[in-house]
């Protein structure tokens, strides 16, 4: 059976639940044990458009103001860089149907 592929707006906009867990071990920039924040791309997709226009922040700030959020002390680089990566597709599909945001 063929499954019907999301939209990248499909995958921004999805119902997911955020999480907090342990870092059960150290890698990227977060030591073990640490509470780190699992965003969905709502989520990411909110403070990216809250970045006010012309100005910049880097995405290891990004991961602090959201994990800072959420209690916890640091935001998983990997699915921020995958939100990230949802959010930046959907706004072109949307550009792409017209749709001003």
């Amino acid at each position: 059976m063929n499954k019907i592929k999301k939209t990248w707006v499909e995958k921004r906009d999805c119902n997911k639940e955020p999480l907090v867990k342990i870092n059960p071990k150290s890698w990227s920039d977060m030591p073990k044990g640490i509470k780190m924040f699992i965003p969905t791309p709502k989520i990411v997709n909110q403070y990216v458009c809250n970045i006010p226009k012309g100005n910049f922040k880097s995405v290891k700030s990004l991961r602090r103001d959201m994990a800072v959020d959420f209690d916890a002390q640091m935001s998983c680089p990997m699915v921020t860089g995958i939100s990230l990566r949802i959010i930046s597709e959907a706004s072109y599909e949307e550009d792409m149907l017209g749709i001003k945001k």
